[in-house]
């Protein structure tokens, strides 16, 4: 009876509401298969930043600070202290999320701590790489904790992913420590030096090498956020072949869905490697290759080893959407990232050469939505020896809107609220004006080594900050620590 009265019901409906109906249908199946990839992740953002240089795009820019902005700059003061008794340094940028603090440590070590006073709530050992010829010769975790709410065994897990030792990479529960996968990405000769990119519910992340010491077939990986599982790869030189690691991150076009990375040297091959030295763009979908630019010959010894980041310029009336990075020949480089391939639209010798640099996860330039900012090495401004520079350039031309010169170097970061940009010097870091480049602010570390080679993380009114001693800072303006 049932089947009859269907039938009949059917037989009686509107062709447009069947049709309609079965439009239902088919968008329901479709979403009951997308959903899951898109949605079983997402990215933790209770503070700024959780993954490296606060986002996808790499600006370095939190644009929602407002209790540390230019009229509260010159009070800053140091309101906690953590010291790891010269354990290792830290080049990682401190990461906001789960009112927690993620880092972590060249001796391998990731920890969380509290915001309010930087004890520890868990640590976790990552391992070394160690090759006594390489410089540096032993390293553990370099990069930049991202953290992400996943969807594991059918339940919301905040997952903190972090590159460690050999080149395993882990899946760490946020609240916790304790691991919930690792997935090794090559073999003993690769390094992990950038941190994960997070996106649509996958990873990114490419390898490199330790040092100098070793050479090996570098690649970029697609990882599935959930599992660890291996996706796609994609390999900067062909089999057989080594050369072009991949020292910094990936940015993305969340727009596109377009990736964005730079490479280093050639190595050993028989063929060209026309992805070294080079910055490359792939499809975050399944990691095929859209278009690269290579820095010209002459100029391969110098490589690339900083983070690209993403950025826009009104050129002649038209709206560019651009990708700069900054060379170990001290170039920047400004490219239209829908045209790699036809070369630079302008570029800015910033600095002197520095070949055979190792210093990785630096230089990423800072993106305010209207200014670059740069810092690099030894240069001369006005005629005046500079050990190291900030600059701010117009993106449309790489004209220079202000220049610091800077007398202890290096400076490797800049990062950047609304009014105020943050650099560092050495072992000095300093809070300037945006618009003008006047300092407001400085600190200075007085225990040797005390480099602050990470870039620092402003984030509801406090300022983090590890330095290469080993030292974990916090300042805030008048001295008291603003968190949850």
């Amino acid at each position: 009876m049932n089947a009859v009265f269907n039938g009949v019901k059917r037989l009686f409906t509107p062709i447009w509401l069947r049709c309609l109906l079965l439009l239902v249908i088919v968008f329901t199946i479709t979403l009951s298969v997308v959903l899951p990839r898109l949605q079983h992740a997402h990215a933790d953002n209770p503070g700024w930043p959780t993954t490296y240089l606060g986002d996808n795009g790499r600006s370095n820019f939190n644009s929602s600070e407002t209790i540390i902005n230019p009229s509260t700059a010159s009070s800053l003061q140091l309101v906690w202290e953590k010291s790891t008794c010269c354990e290792a340094p830290i080049t990682s940028q401190p990461v906001v999320a789960n009112n927690l603090l993620y880092w972590g440590l060249w001796s391998g070590r990731v920890q969380a701590t509290k915001l309010n006073n930087g004890n520890n709530i868990w640590t976790h050992d990552l391992g070394l790489s160690s090759r006594k010829s390489c410089e540096p010769p032993k390293v553990g975790v370099v990069g930049t904790s991202t953290v992400a709410t996943v969807t594991i065994n059918g339940q919301p897990t905040s997952v903190d992913f972090e590159g460690g030792a050999l080149s395993n990479f882990y899946a760490l529960d946020a609240m916790t420590g304790k691991q919930i996968w690792r997935t090794p990405l090559g073999g003993p000769l690769h390094f992990i030096w950038g941190s994960v990119a997070f996106y649509n519910g996958d990873l990114y992340i490419g390898t490199g090498v330790q040092g100098s010491c070793v050479s090996a077939q570098s690649k970029f990986y697609q990882l599935d956020a959930a599992t660890g599982q291996i996706l796609n790869t994609f390999s900067t030189v062909p089999s057989g072949c080594t050369g072009a690691p991949i020292w910094g991150s990936a940015a993305i076009d969340e727009q596109t869905g377009m990736l964005y990375f730079a490479t280093g040297a050639p190595g050993t091959c028989s063929q060209a490697e026309p992805y070294a030295n080079a910055i490359v763009e792939l499809n975050t979908t399944d990691l095929s290759y859209v278009n690269s630019w290579q820095i010209p010959s002459t100029k391969s010894g110098l490589d690339f080893r900083s983070t690209p980041t993403l950025f826009s310029a009104t050129i002649n009336g038209t709206l560019y959407q651009m990708v700069g990075a900054l060379s170990n020949n001290g170039t920047y480089y400004a490219l239209d990232r829908t045209n790699l391939s036809a070369g630079p639209l302008w570029q800015d010798q910033l600095a002197a050469p520095q070949k055979g640099s190792y210093k990785v996860n630096t230089e990423a330039s800072t993106w305010d939505g209207t200014t670059l900012y740069v810092a690099a090495d030894a240069t001369t401004i006005n005629g005046t020896q500079c050990a190291s520079s900030v600059s701010a350039i117009n993106p449309a031309d790489g004209s220079y809107l202000w220049q610091d010169c800077l007398n202890q170097g290096p400076a490797l970061w800049t990062m950047g609220v609304p009014g105020l940009v943050v650099f560092g010097d050495g072992n000095t870091f300093n809070v300037a004006d945006a618009t003008n480049g006047t300092i407001l602010y400085s600190y200075t570390a007085t225990r040797p080594g005390a480099v602050f080679q990470g870039s620092a993380t402003i984030s509801n009114g406090v300022l983090y900050i590890g330095d290469a001693h080993g030292d974990l800072y916090a300042f805030a303006p008048g001295g008291s620590a603003r968190s949850k």
